[in-house]
């Protein structure tokens, strides 16, 4: 219904012609029948009335606005792609500055899952042991360390909005307690610290799309 009246309201000026020019056919064919015995100056115009010439001519009228509408429905079309084009090469470069952020972000879910292990009753000592060794050598299964650095990196660098930066401290705050749970062994810990890193990210996501939004918003301006 929408799309309906939207397109009313765009051929609107082609609609009146042709409808003025079926009344003018009308007029012209049927008009001398519907004005017999009539004398007024509307049934004399009626009757004298030229209804091939102006027909052809409201047609060609008719037709003329139909080519300026459909060049304007093109041009807004193409300005549409234009501007659609341009949201999406804005949304990459505000991607790629927001790369290393959301990085962290998975580097914390995935440490989040690791550390899950740690408080699971099911989980042996040993297989504890082993992932708290893997842990502290660094393995490339547990890069939490490094991502870590790289947080540090970003914030003594101001790589980090001012717009997201609370929230990406409180992330990082969070890593920490849970790492350091870790490091101390407090396993039954674990859950509550997991459960407060979860809400920090869940924070900076919702921050990450806000800015990104006003980012979007202000370099299309």
């Amino acid at each position: 219904m929408k799309r309906l009246v939207g397109r009313i309201q765009i051929w609107w000026p082609v609609a009146i012609v042709l409808i003025a020019a079926v009344c003018v056919i009308v007029s012209g064919i049927w008009g001398r029948s519907f004005t017999g015995g009539c004398a007024s100056d509307i049934c004399n115009a009626v009757r004298s009335l030229e209804w091939e010439a102006m027909s052809a001519g409201l047609f060609g009228l008719a037709g003329g606005l139909a080519v300026i509408v459909a060049m304007r429905r093109q041009i807004e079309h193409s300005e549409k792609i234009a501007q659609k084009q341009r949201q999406d090469f804005l949304l990459v470069d505000i991607n790629a500055q927001l790369a290393d952020i959301e990085a962290i972000c998975a580097a914390c879910f995935v440490y989040i899952t690791h550390t899950t292990l740690l408080s699971s009753a099911e989980v042996s000592d040993e297989i504890a042991d082993a992932i708290v060794m893997k842990m502290y050598t660094e393995d490339d299964d547990y890069p939490i360390k490094d991502y870590l650095r790289r947080a540090e990196d970003l914030r003594q660098k101001n790589l980090v909005p001012m717009q997201i930066k609370e929230a990406f401290d409180q992330v990082i705050y969070k890593l920490r307690d849970l790492q350091t749970v870790v490091d101390l062994v407090s396993f039954e810990e674990i859950p509550a610290n997991i459960k407060s890193l979860e809400n920090a990210i869940e924070t900076l996501r919702v921050d990450l799309i806000s800015y990104r939004k006003r980012m979007l918003e202000f370099r299309i301006v």
